[in-house]
């Protein structure tokens, strides 16, 4: 692998490590948010709605921007636009300018989400391939599972929730500066595996995992954003207790994508249906 393409696969890395850190937060923070605003449950959950509803038009939009811009001006524009998210956050003085940001969030992080997959995938050899775009997903897992913990470190010395935030707008900057040291190398494509299948079938396939992978989302996300305010105000947790809490379900979901990342299993319909059967078996448990 040439040492253009290790250096934009290490900043697809960095941006996804990030991009975890600063999607995850919200969480934890979540309860403290809704008390400074004075906002119910079903106000506040506008926040996370509206980040989301942005981040799907960024996806949609994607063949348009990605034409346009390309890879890495993509990436300054969006690291711009996650930088003034996080800043908004931070200094927000009313709960319409906090959901500002969160659409500007929700944007920037819908094109940082597509943006690693599509320069890892460009500039990794065909061999390598599937093994970075697992390992990818690792880094999100791990940052994912940090998240809580340095919500707890920042409450822990006596900073609040707005200066998580602020401290975190400084990570796209660093991203921002780096990609001007990256240029998008193109490799060969993948050599296909399989005979080519009727085109419907294939588009049923397609469509099926999506629905799958999109009801696991979903999932995660009602549990990634509200697990530490269910455990501090129904069940009385501490904040470090609850933010511990969501850290363990992070380490968990971490702990799945290392197993994919090393070992080679085959995907197949059955491996979601196991998964499925799984988690409902945990969520009735629970």
């Amino acid at each position: 692998m040439s040492r253009q393409a290790s250096i934009v696969i290490a900043l697809a890395y960095a941006t996804l490590f990030l991009y975890g850190l600063v999607d995850n937060v919200r969480g934890p923070v979540f309860p403290d948010l809704l008390k400074d605003f004075a906002l119910g449950d079903t106000v506040g959950s506008i926040f996370f709605s509206c980040a989301s509803a942005a981040a799907l038009v960024s996806n949609v939009t994607a063949s348009w921007w990605l034409r346009v811009w390309g890879e890495m001006r993509s990436v300054r524009i969006f690291c711009a636009l996650q930088c003034v998210s996080l800043a908004t956050f931070a200094f927000a003085t009313s709960y319409p300018m906090l959901l500002v940001g969160a659409a500007l969030f929700g944007i920037a992080l819908g094109g940082l989400g597509l943006l690693v997959n599509v320069l890892t995938a460009v500039a990794a050899p065909a061999h390598l391939r599937r093994q970075l775009l697992s390992g990818l997903h690792c880094m999100y897992g791990i940052s994912s599972l940090l998240s809580p913990i340095l919500v707890t470190l920042f409450y822990q010395a006596g900073s609040g929730w707005r200066t998580v935030f602020a401290a975190l707008s400084l990570g796209p900057i660093v991203i921002f500066l780096a990609s001007f040291g990256s240029r998008v190398e193109t490799h060969e494509p993948p050599i296909p595996t399989e005979a080519p299948v009727d085109g419907s079938l294939q588009t049923g396939r397609v469509l099926w995992y999506a629905f799958s992978i999109a009801t696991y989302v979903i999932v995660e996300i009602l549990v990634s954003t509200r697990l530490v305010l269910y455990a501090r105000r129904d069940l009385g947790y501490s904040v470090e207790d609850a933010n511990q809490l969501l850290s363990l379900f992070y380490l968990a979901m971490f702990a799945g994508r290392f197993f994919f990342a090393v070992v080679r299993v085959p995907f197949s319909h059955a491996t979601l249906q196991y998964s499925a059967i799984l988690s409902t078996l945990a969520a009735i448990t629970a």
